[in-house]
């Protein structure tokens, strides 16, 4: 796209605005880091102040349900968000996997986009294990995450990946790409995969599936106490 002059003119003048600024809050290391090395502002105009989830982004009750067993990606169309991989991936995963945990993208799409996913999935031979949710409301997302047994996040790119912070926030095991920011919410380097390889995706999700275990010790992870509100504003303010 930056081949169209309209885009690449716009481009430049972004990049000589945040060049100009006297300082620079950034939502993250791996931010702030593309700040100095690709658009040429200087470190020490550069503060990382990092994000937060929402107050009603926490565990469910302790008496609550069980996870029903579902693997939720909270996602977006766009291609950065990498739903294509993650499909042919799921297509992957051994038959009897996918039934007991069945694949659920909650994103929202227009009819036509929608309906170019499904066709997809279809195509995949994915349809009694992939459900589009469409647009959801800040309860159902909480609710979604509170009782998935897996949150996957396959996305290219990410300046924070606010949805990875609110499904840990939620309690639930959180699997992502192993890039940008994502690298700083999940600490783990087996919870991460090689966002373009279709087979570390697979694999991925099949062992977090089948060692429950594991799931459990990646679910009950420390978050850090950056990625709090209070920590934010703190760093704000200062």
């Amino acid at each position: 796209c930056f081949h169209d002059p309209g885009v690449a003119a716009e481009r430049r003048a972004r990049t000589w605005f945040l060049r100009g600024c006297d300082r620079l809050l950034s939502i993250s290391e791996a931010t702030s880091d593309d700040l100095v090395e690709l658009l040429g502002v200087p470190a020490e105009r550069v503060v990382t102040v990092h994000g937060a989830a929402g107050a009603r982004f926490v565990p469910a009750e302790p008496d609550a349900a069980a996870a029903d067993g579902f693997v939720l990606c909270p996602s977006g169309a766009e291609w950065r968000k990498n739903l294509d991989r993650l499909l042919v991936a799921w297509a992957g995963v051994d038959t009897a996997t996918r039934a007991a945990h069945p694949l659920v993208v909650q994103c929202h799409m227009d009819p036509a986009t929608r309906a170019a996913w499904e066709d997809r999935r279809d195509g995949l031979g994915l349809a009694e294990t992939v459900r589009f949710t469409g647009e959801v409301t800040d309860d159902e997302l909480v609710a979604l995450m509170q009782t998935a047994a897996l949150a996957v996040f396959p996305s290219l790119y990410e300046g924070l990946g606010l949805p990875v912070l609110e499904a840990r926030r939620c309690g639930a095991a959180v699997v992502c790409g192993d890039n940008s920011s994502l690298r700083e919410l999940v600490a783990d380097p087996r919870a991460r995969f090689d966002a373009t390889d279709v087979g570390a995706i697979t694999e991925t999700l099949a062992h977090y599936l089948t060692d429950g275990p594991a799931r459990r010790a990646l679910a009950a992870a420390p978050i850090d106490e950056r990625y709090t509100w209070r920590q934010v504003a703190g760093r704000v303010v200062e």
